[in-house]
């Protein structure tokens, strides 16, 4: 979390400057009701580029998702009572496939022979979520007439680059981590063919997540109806994956 704080105030600089760059000329004011430029704002956003994230955000995340995905795959196995050397040795080595690849998909790529190429399935991109950050904040400065060097302080300082939102996203990773886990323990261990979601059972639980739920029973390597392997379906998700057994279940794909 610390080093992900660290990132975030570093790029946050980095944004500022760009931005001071991308001007050239002194922006005029605009009025309350006249909204700024679209195609002006997309130009200043073009030339900030996230290249730094792409080569730096998954070095520095994959260490953390091992660990974290490691660790909830080790509990599940102690809570199955499951002590055996070889499954917790394929238990580890698919955490490990896993951390790699969502420390790729953080910043839309994936890992395919060893080099991160493209990935335009990716699921909670933080680039992309930054940037659209970003752009709400530039236009909200152009709207209230910031100088161009208010605006950047201004996103420098803004919610993007924040410690809080470095907290959120370290959370919702050491979330995803730990399910993952869980998820690579049930596929190592023999016998378990399926699994089922169990939500919090609460009025707080979303509509995606209680269709999951209701669904029962899905294969082990299948998707449920979202289309996600396991928990979280979205930030701050509360529910949880459990294994099914092949003495539990007969009609389902493995």
């Amino acid at each position: 979390m610390a080093r992900l704080k660290r990132f975030l105030r570093s790029e946050a600089k980095n944004a500022a400057a760009k931005l001071r760059a991308g001007f050239g000329i002194a922006i005029h004011k605009a009025s309350d009701d006249e909204a700024p430029s679209m195609a002006f704002v997309e130009v200043l956003l073009a030339g900030m580029t996230f290249d730094a994230w792409v080569d730096t955000l998954p070095e520095l995340m994959e260490p953390f998702l091992v660990g974290m995905a490691v660790d909830g795959g080790s509990a599940t196995l102690e809570a199955l009572g499951v002590f055996d050397d070889a499954v917790i040795a394929a238990m580890r080595t698919r955490a490990r496939e896993w951390a790699t690849q969502r420390a790729a998909e953080m910043v839309g790529r994936k890992v395919v022979g060893g080099v991160l190429v493209d990935n335009p399935n990716a699921r909670w991109v933080i680039t992309d979520a930054t940037r659209d950050m970003v752009r709400d904040e530039v236009m909200r400065g152009l709207r209230e007439g910031l100088s161009p060097a208010e605006l950047a302080n201004a996103l420098e300082q803004s919610a993007a680059f924040s410690e809080s939102r470095a907290i959120m996203v370290s959370r919702t990773e050491m979330a995803t981590a730990d399910v993952a886990g869980a998820m690579a323990s049930y596929r190592s261990v023999p016998g378990v063919v399926g699994k089922r979601w169990l939500t919090a059972q609460d009025d707080r639980v979303s509509d995606e997540c209680a269709i999951c739920e209701d669904a029962g029973t899905v294969g082990i390597n299948e998707a449920f109806p979202t289309g996600v392997d396991a928990p979280p379906n979205h930030p701050n998700c509360r529910c949880a994956v459990v294994p099914v057994f092949d003495d539990e279940v007969h009609d389902i794909a493995a």
